[in-house]
């Protein structure tokens, strides 16, 4: 069941770039279909949740898990404004770049928390996950790179990161259908008070692509908590970074894109760094449990 629920996260994010590309095609402004998909995702996400567990997705009881589910919408909404900002400055492959740290960040605050138990082999894995994500990228030259994108790119990742690692915290009181229907929620509230006075227009075209950005995104919010509460935030993390591969096939298939040898070489070091990292086909591919505070005192 976590594979699938791996899978679903995965499919779903992957299809949501090739829609908003397509949009940007049809002449999309950006704002527009940042808040059109904000929207339609925080309104797609509560019946998603409520066919697919049946749970109660009220707000939680407690003050504290209600501040936690506040922070979580605000940390995803910084996170999606920061990038938004980004691509409007720097190409998408420097952002693609930024994003692609995300992981080993995680893994690494998670390998000093205690949280996750993580060898050479692990390491390695990313290693080559990363190195096979930047392969499949057409990196430009220097005079693309702009001061302020690049530091949106770096405060994205950093957001990100904190985003993650708060949830996966949260998730161990709270339902993830409760974490993922109002964090989308607060998202969406966030970005039609601080992006919605700046759209101009809202033609057809980008109706569209709100719609199926919108919910691309809801689906793969709740499938990520889900994975996220099975496996924990360093894996499902990593696993993610299928998402580029797997778009470039995509895209080429559905935008006949041609794919160049280093982006056959690049898929491969990413499915070669996933299968080093032990967690797609391996019994380890379950949340690593801290030892007890008795084992670690007497193991000094």
């Amino acid at each position: 069941m976590t594979t699938v629920w791996l899978l679903l996260a995965l499919l779903a994010a992957s299809f949501e770039p090739l829609v908003a590309k397509l949009g940007y095609t049809n002449g999309v402004a950006l704002e527009s279909l940042f808040v059109g998909r904000c929207l339609v995702a925080a309104l797609a996400v509560w019946p998603i949740t409520r066919f697919r567990t049946g749970v109660d997705t009220r707000l939680p009881a407690s003050a504290r898990d209600r501040r936690g589910v506040v922070l979580g919408g605000l940390l995803l909404a910084t996170t999606s404004g920061l990038t938004l900002f980004a691509l409007t400055r720097v190409p998408t492959s420097i952002v693609v770049v930024a994003v692609t740290t995300t992981p080993a960040l995680v893994a690494a605050v998670n390998h000093i928390r205690g949280q996750e138990r993580t060898g050479l082999l692990f390491w390695l894995g990313v290693a080559a996950c990363v190195s096979g994500v930047l392969m499949t990228l057409e990196l430009p030259g220097d005079e693309s790179l702009d001061r302020f994108g690049i530091a949106a790119s770096v405060a994205a990742v950093i957001s990100s990161c904190v985003y993650r690692l708060h949830l996966d915290t949260l998730m161990k009181r709270v339902a993830p259908a409760v974490v993922s229907s109002w964090v989308m929620t607060v998202q969406g509230v966030c970005a039609i008070v601080i992006f919605g006075p700046f759209v101009r227009a809202f033609p057809t075209a980008a109706v569209l692509a709100s719609v199926w950005t919108g919910i691309f995104a809801a689906l793969a919010n709740v499938a990520f908590l889900k994975a996220m509460q099975l496996v924990g935030a360093t894996r499902v993390s990593i696993f993610t970074l299928l998402q580029r591969p797997l778009v470039i096939g995509v895209a080429a298939l559905v935008l006949d894109e041609p794919l160049g040898p280093m982006q056959w070489i690049g898929t491969g070091l990413v499915i070669a760094g996933m299968l080093a990292t032990r967690g797609l086909f391996s019994s380890r591919w379950q949340r690593a449990k801290p030892m007890p505070p008795c084992a670690i005192s007497y193991s000094r």
